[in-house]
């Protein structure tokens, strides 16, 4: 029986150490980014899935805690000598049953590792169903555009065009300024919706997005210039930029 259990127990070590090694050498290291794998967010593939890992889940979190009660049981049994030994001092030990009074009455050893077990196997179904879940809308991660038709049309564009959060956007991040190339390139090919429709997904911040991700914002007009939005010498750049007087 202790061949079995320890055979369990090593089955499970090594499979989890096999997915944290897969894990972090599918994200470089960041296993805060650790993606099973990826599907379409719109079918239930998804679900299934998350059922199905969550089964093999649990069925690694029980025979984890049936392999963990048996050695608890073992290291709660007195051996002989032990037995021999609380006679001699006066008291009793337990034989054959679980037994609270024996953790404290046996040796160190044994009680050390009997609350290490305990500590280790209750809480282990809640730890194991929390490390993995399903994400099946983006919830704040999109990007928005807001230019004119221009800019899906091949128009030229300057960053950060008519922000004024300044710190935040210049020098501009790698990220921003790809998400706003990749808008400006592929743009024309996503899907046109309406005003009253786009504004019913994209104002929901508690449902989370689907169907659609990032968004170009399409206003009116032909874009403007820069001297319209900066007070800036001919040759000058952001790092000397000063606002225009409110007229």
């Amino acid at each position: 029986m202790a061949i079995v259990n320890i055979s369990i127990m090593s089955t499970v070590l090594l499979t989890l150490i096999g997915i944290l090694a897969a894990a972090v050498s599918a994200t470089d290291g960041d296993i805060r980014k650790s993606w099973i794998f990826p599907m379409d967010c719109r079918s239930g593939n998804a679900a299934i899935a998350n059922v199905m890992l969550h089964l093999f889940i649990n069925i690694l979190s029980t025979a984890v805690l049936a392999s963990s009660n048996f050695f608890m049981q073992v290291l709660n049994a007195p051996s002989r000598q032990e037995v021999y030994a609380a006679h001699a001092q006066g008291y009793w030990v337990d034989i054959g049953i679980p037994s609270l009074w024996n953790v404290f009455n046996l040796s160190n050893f044994k009680s050390l590792a009997w609350f290490s077990l305990l500590l280790t196997s209750l809480p282990i179904h809640m730890l194991f169903n929390s490390s993995v879940f399903r994400i099946d809308d983006y919830a704040g991660d999109f990007h928005v555009t807001i230019a004119t038709e221009s800019f899906l049309e091949g128009g030229s564009y300057y960053l950060p065009g008519a922000s004024l959060r300044m710190r935040d956007n210049y020098p501009l991040h790698v990220d921003k300024q790809v998400n706003v190339s990749r808008a400006a390139t592929q743009g024309s090919k996503w899907e046109r919706l309406g005003a009253a429709e786009c504004r019913e997904i994209y104002s929901d911040a508690c449902s989370g997005l689907r169907d659609y991700r990032n968004v170009v914002l399409i206003a009116k007009g032909q874009g403007w210039r820069r001297s319209d939005l900066w007070d800036l010498p001919a040759k000058g750049d952001f790092g000397s930029l000063s606002c225009p007087e409110a007229s």
